[in-house]
């Protein structure tokens, strides 16, 4: 039975019904105040308000024993209508187990169960500061999913909650919503989201390896055969993501993920959109030195920008993580022109399989038309180095790929560049000129 905060309430004393009774009329203080006084004796049973509160779900927060003071610990209330309790779970059970009103009329029958991805900031807990990005910073971290299950590490993009704008925390949970549906071996696993409390949490996968610009970028020498590997698993990535109608936006090496197994995972879908072909023209720090040239002149994203993007991808695999342009010298809004006008152009000035030559070359087409598609990519890595995609289920990937790059360097081993009689047959298919190099 509800126990109700008033005048007659045997737990108040004399002094404190005569300070309620001089509040006429009740208000809604009054009844935060009622509130107040009774949060000693808050149990399982609800608090009813003696003037119904905002027919809205709020909460207050007091002091334990009711009284300003430096130093107490501090309880919030929460209620829609008539009752108050110490937490939104207490509230829901106790309507739909006593079938009272929610609201007005409205009468509970029973609850939304939560999602998976839905989940506590409790079951979160930051380590290590791993960097800092537009919206927040990006921990080292872990979850605990149950109970008996070992925390799992992941990575926690946290939203700053200072001064941020609705819109702000809309663009920063516009990531989350975009990987909310995704699953594959070649993308960064999605965990969650922690929303109920700041910070703002999602939580991802966590990849013990580094990106692959910086390992492009160290002084350790990345094998052709790795080079390979690296790219067929970001074709298999993009093309997954296509199938999804997700467009990236942001290929790049910086974005590409390693594992310590050498899997290659896409990565930061800030930028990402859900669709087959979008336009929207807008301005902000744009990575113009990977964008197609229809996006730079009318803002036209698709997933063959996509494609012209994974091009440049290309280009900084097989030039140890050099920036596409980086030679021409022109920036920002001198390179856009000169792209639009095709008076630059990004070329790979050293030898490189064939079929890699070939696959560059058509991702790098002006005319999205003309352009390969990722599962035309995968074709043709397929054909030419006998990788296949990895098993979405996990199982085995590594075994099948490792005999197949152990099968490849033992063809190859009196040629540092891999030119198999396959390639100069798709070359001619294609009417490309037969050559290592473009």
């Amino acid at each position: 039975m509800a126990s109700k905060v008033s005048e007659s309430d045997p737990g108040l004393d004399k002094t404190q019904s005569q300070e309620r009774s001089e509040r006429s009329p009740p208000n809604k203080d009054s009844a935060m105040d009622a509130m107040k006084l009774a949060l000693n004796k808050l149990s399982t049973t609800p608090i009813q308000l003696v003037t119904p509160a905002t027919p809205t779900t709020d909460h207050v927060t007091v002091d334990v024993d009711g009284k300003k003071s430096d130093g107490k610990q501090k309880k919030k209330l929460y209620w829609t209508k008539t009752y108050a309790f110490k937490s939104i779970c207490e509230l829901l059970a106790y309507h739909k187990r006593n079938h009272k009103p929610i609201y007005a009329d409205i009468v509970l029958i029973c609850g939304l169960a939560r999602h998976g991805w839905q989940l506590n900031n409790e079951q979160v807990a930051l380590d290590k500061k791993l960097g800092e990005g537009q919206f927040g910073e990006v921990y080292k971290g872990t979850l605990k999913t149950s109970v008996f299950a070992r925390p799992t590490t992941v990575a926690v993009k946290t939203l700053h909650h200072n001064h941020m704008s609705a819109n702000e925390k809309i663009l920063f949970l516009k990531e989350a919503n975009v990987m909310l549906t995704l699953a594959h071996p070649n993308v960064i696993k999605f965990y969650g989201v922690c929303t109920m409390k700041e910070p703002i949490m999602i939580v991802m996968e966590f990849c013990d390896g580094r990106s692959l610009e910086d390992v492009l970028q160290s002084k350790e020498k990345v094998s052709l055969d790795d080079k390979i590997l690296y790219l067929f698993d970001a074709a298999c990535g993009i093309d997954y993501l296509h199938g999804k109608h997700v467009i990236h936006r942001d290929i790049a090496a910086r974005n590409s993920l390693l594992t310590s197994k050498k899997v290659l995972k896409i990565s930061d879908f800030g930028l990402s959109v859900k669709g087959v072909a979008i336009k929207e023209r807008k301005g902000g720090c744009l990575p113009v030195k990977y964008m197609a040239p229809e996006t730079l002149k009318k803002g036209l994203y698709s997933t063959s920008s996509d494609i012209y993007s994974y091009g440049a991808l290309i280009y900084e695999t097989f030039t140890d993580g050099k920036t596409p342009f980086e030679a021409c010298g022109l920036k920002g809004n001198q390179l856009r022109k000169a792209i639009i006008g095709q008076t630059v152009k990004l070329t790979l000035d050293m030898e490189v399989p064939v079929y890699i030559a070939l696959i560059f070359e058509q991702s790098r087409m002006y005319h999205t038309e003309e352009r390969i598609t990722s599962k035309g990519i995968i074709e043709v890595f397929k054909a030419e180095s006998g990788l296949e995609e990895l098993d979405t289920q996990g199982f085995f990937h590594r075994f099948i790929n490792l005999a197949q790059k152990l099968r490849r360097r033992g063809e190859n081993q009196e040629n540092e560049v891999n030119i198999a009689p396959k390639s100069t047959e798709l070359a001619q298919n294609l009417n490309y000129p037969i050559a290592a190099k473009v």
